[in-house]
């Protein structure tokens, strides 16, 4: 799950009205009500939830990850000694990487105990990045994933999915007002063209 204790400024293709009305005593009453079907959750650091969460979510086994988030640093860090060991798609729906303030997404890339999971895709990483991931972890701790949407694999030009109508631009997948929604590839394609 991404969500539903994410930044609701960075919610990426999804739909931010399914993050509002969930407190920590009722996200967790509904895992356990169907334990072991959610693996992994997405958390957003610096939600006030963060710190409360993230050790309920580890001590039922679900994978903690970061990501939809405007995190710095420092809320990286603290979540992950609180026990998040994966950073859901690198760089996309996170803040910016500067050089005086690194970010959550440096943070994780950095920390050898976090899975990166990134993109292979130049709508959502431009070459140079993926090369710096790649090389800076040395093959090691990476997942590549892909954010297809029903317009990969010879999927329709355009449609609405999630209430958003969206169009293929490219081999990313585009809002009417220009933001990137996902992916018109396959993580295959994904996967050669990181190649």
């Amino acid at each position: 799950l991404e969500g539903p204790f994410i930044n609701p400024e960075k919610v990426g293709g999804m739909n931010a009205r399914g993050l509002a009305g969930w407190s920590v005593e009722g996200f967790l009453a509904f895992l356990d009500g169907y334990p072991g079907l959610v693996k992994v959750v997405t958390i957003a650091p610096e939600r006030p939830e963060a710190e409360r969460i993230i050790p309920a979510l580890v001590e039922r086994g679900v994978v903690v990850a970061i990501g939809h988030t405007q995190a710095g640093e420092e809320e990286a860090m603290r979540a992950i000694a609180l026990g998040a060991r994966l950073a859901t798609h690198l760089f996309n729906a996170m803040g910016p990487f500067h050089h005086r303030a690194p970010g959550a997404a440096l943070t994780c890339l950095l920390d050898t105990r976090v899975v990166v999971e990134f993109i292979p895709e130049k709508g959502h990483l431009h070459p140079l990045v993926q090369q710096f991931i790649v090389k800076l972890r040395k093959g090691e701790g990476l997942l590549p994933v892909s954010d297809g949407t029903p317009l990969s694999a010879g999927g329709p030009e355009e449609t609405v999915w999630m209430g958003v109508k969206v169009a293929k631009q490219g081999r990313a997948v585009v809002r009417e007002d220009g933001r990137l929604f996902g992916s018109a590839i396959t993580l295959l394609e994904g996967l050669l063209f990181l190649d």
